[in-house]
């Protein structure tokens, strides 16, 4: 009996571990917003985490770019603000996705889900 509560002390001192830096990480993504400024300035655009769009600013000098023009660099600035957004969302994430019982799962996970694609479109094909 030892052994096995000392097993189940073991595994809920990792659960909370986890909990703890998943808790971490959620506060440190929520608090992610990118501002990213087009390339010549005429507009900025920030976004969240998630890449979401929350604000789009432009200048008088944005205006003046005619619809095709503005449209491509609005475009292209959240592209990038997404991009950024990203990678600060990645190294948030860091405490938990480089946890090595984390990585096992998520690369484990990953191979399931191939495999289901993969079977999806075999059966498809057929």
């Amino acid at each position: 009996m030892t052994e096995l509560g000392g097993w189940e002390t073991r595994q809920r001192d990792v659960v909370a571990e986890l909990g703890r830096k998943a808790r971490s990480v959620q506060q440190a993504l929520g608090r992610i917003r990118v501002r990213v400024p087009s390339r010549n300035g005429e507009l900025g655009v920030t976004v969240d985490a998630q890449g979401h769009v929350l604000d789009i600013r432009l200048t008088p000098q944005a205006l003046r770019l005619g619809e095709a023009k503005l449209a491509r660099e609005l475009m292209e600035t959240i592209k990038r603000a997404e991009n950024a957004a990203a990678r600060q969302a990645a190294e948030a994430a860091g405490p938990l996705t480089s946890d090595p019982r984390i990585a096992e799962t998520l690369s484990a996970s990953r191979r399931l889900l191939d495999e289901a694609r993969s079977t999806r479109r075999s059966a498809t094909s057929e």
